[in-house]
């Protein structure tokens, strides 16, 4: 079982990168200017319109995009028990 001390500090690195995460969300908002002009940005369908955006999006940054989607399913392929052993020490 992990200690007081340790789950003190675990909580506290969550907290820290919580708000990491939310003050680059906010830098985001305010700084980064999404093109309007881009194919899907005003289609007929929404549906149509989300296929064309995410064409577009993944050939405009196919790197960006692919180190995103490798994570992500980094992520959803570990095994949950062996994280939860790991940081439970």
């Amino acid at each position: 079982m992990a200690s007081t001390r340790q789950l003190r500090i675990t909580f506290l690195f969550a907290l820290v990168m919580l708000i990491a995460q939310f003050l680059l969300g906010i830098a985001v908002n305010l700084f980064v200017k999404i093109l309007t002009d881009h194919p899907g940005s005003n289609p007929p369908a929404h549906f149509s319109g989300v296929a064309q955006s995410v064409t577009w999006a993944i050939l405009a940054t196919g790197f960006a995009i692919a180190v995103v989607a490798y994570s992500v399913g980094l992520y959803l392929s570990a095994d949950k028990r062996e994280i939860t052993r790991v940081w439970a020490g």
